[in-house]
């Protein structure tokens, strides 16, 4: 498929966004890529992954890096009003309050 010139193997359009259609067999797995197309998050993503489904966060903080890893926190949305806060711990998703 050609999409303004580019060759589209992987893609949809949805709307006016182009979003990543994932090949069978993807290394994330089928639940996990429902999820993406979804634009949902889950626990074990990856931060390139809350990245496919959400887009940038709107802001990072509680940032730590100790021995035991690196601990930080994704906040999408203003406060107080549908703010969505995702926690990772080495990049993958621990914890999410919405």
């Amino acid at each position: 498929m050609l999409f303004f010139g580019i060759r589209l193997r992987h893609f949809r359009i949805d709307g006016l966004f182009i979003i990543p259609k994932m090949p069978n067999g993807s290394k994330w797995g089928e639940e996990m890529c429902q999820s993406l197309i979804q634009k949902k998050v889950a626990l074990g993503m990856t931060d390139e992954m809350v990245r496919l489904s959400l887009g940038e966060p709107t802001n990072i903080d509680n940032r730590e890096i100790s021995d035991k890893g690196e601990k930080f926190r994704w906040i999408y949305g203003i406060p107080r009003r549908g703010t969505a806060y995702i926690w990772f711990k080495d990049g993958v998703v621990t914890k999410i309050r919405q």
